[in-house]
């Protein structure tokens, strides 16, 4: 099929041959891809579905696919992207992996893919994984079960979300995890959700991100709650990412005088998301509040005593204050 104009089609089976030309095709209700090349431009809108099944080898070359509507990628046929394919897909999109296949780069100019809606992994129990594609996400990445693999770095921006959905124990089919070949240059909300009612107890661990390098962290972060006693918060390290269910209590770290401003130092080390206060004294008996905030996603409150010259020695105590 060739465009040398712009056209519309309510209903597509596509099972191969080759969809080129110049004009954008727009598929307005289903779209059944089972085999075939994309060569041309395709457009599908808020109320249309592309459902992309097994069948023959399936290419995206030297394409631009754009999604507002809803995309379901079941089976094990890999995308094969080739010579600079281009996916967007856009705010009111939604793209739903539910199996194990890869993105796959198959030659030429690297591929491009886009989120500014939804990219959901709901199914599979394995990885899925975007090989030599630039991925930027803009939007959701929400990761229910399996594993989603990024061959390159992560970026997302400072307005993206990263969702995590817990279901039970450490197993595949339990939460999703997110495995990056590059760096994570993290940045937006992580966010962690409870399903199908489990509530985890304390002591659990999730590892839920391992990349090459992380060099940042999210810069905020949101959880379901579990009960009073125990919370689910992120734990850093050089290369990991883990989700593990603590109490509230905090850890006063890197005490030190400021070369630049003179002030007293510490990082307050508490539950992402939740608020703390704190308090000085110069007896352990008599406390003064000095300041409460929230901790950031990256589990710790940078803290510098503005009395520092008032009060060079004292005490110091973070106090857990409520849920948020």
């Amino acid at each position: 099929m060739v465009l040398s104009a712009d056209a519309a089609v309510a209903d597509l089976a596509f099972a191969g041959g080759n969809l080129s030309g110049t004009g954008v095709l727009t598929v307005t209700n289903i779209m059944d891809w089972t085999g075939g090349t994309v060569s041309g431009k395709l457009l599908v809108p808020a109320t249309a579905t592309l459902r992309i099944d097994n069948g023959g080898a399936k290419y995206l070359n030297a394409c631009a696919v754009t999604n507002w509507g809803t995309v379901t990628w079941a089976g094990t046929n890999s995308l094969l992207i080739q010579n600079g394919a281009r996916w967007v897909n856009e705010t009111s999109g939604l793209f739903d992996i539910l199996g194990d296949a890869k993105y796959d780069y198959n030659g030429g100019d690297a591929g491009s893919f886009l989120n500014r809606g939804i990219l959901r992994k709901s199914g599979g129990t394995g990885t899925t994984t975007f090989d030599q594609t630039p991925f930027t996400n803009t939007g959701l990445l929400e990761l229910r079960q399996g594993t989603l693999r990024l061959s390159g770095n992560y970026a997302p921006s400072t307005g993206a979300v990263t969702r995590i959905l817990l279901a039970g124990p450490d197993s595949p089919g339990n939460f999703g995890r997110l495995s990056i070949g590059g760096t994570a240059q993290l940045d937006g909300l992580l966010e962690v959700r409870l399903a199908n009612g489990y509530v985890p107890p304390g002591g659990m661990e999730y590892g839920i991100l391992d990349a090459a390098a992380i060099t940042a962290t999210f810069q905020d972060y949101a959880s379901d709650l579990t009960e009073s006693s125990h919370f689910i918060n992120p734990v850093y390290s050089a290369t990991q990412i883990r989700l593990v269910t603590v109490g509230p209590s905090a850890t006063l770290l890197g005490c030190r005088v400021g070369t630049q401003d003179g002030l007293f130092h510490f990082a307050i080390q508490g539950i992402a998301g939740q608020a703390y206060r704190v308090d000085a004294s110069t007896n352990l008996i008599h406390w003064s509040v000095l300041a409460t905030n929230v901790i950031p996603g990256s589990t710790l409150w940078e803290f510098a005593d503005p009395d520092t010259s008032q009060s060079p020695k004292r005490f110091y105590r973070a106090i857990f204050l409520q849920s948020q």
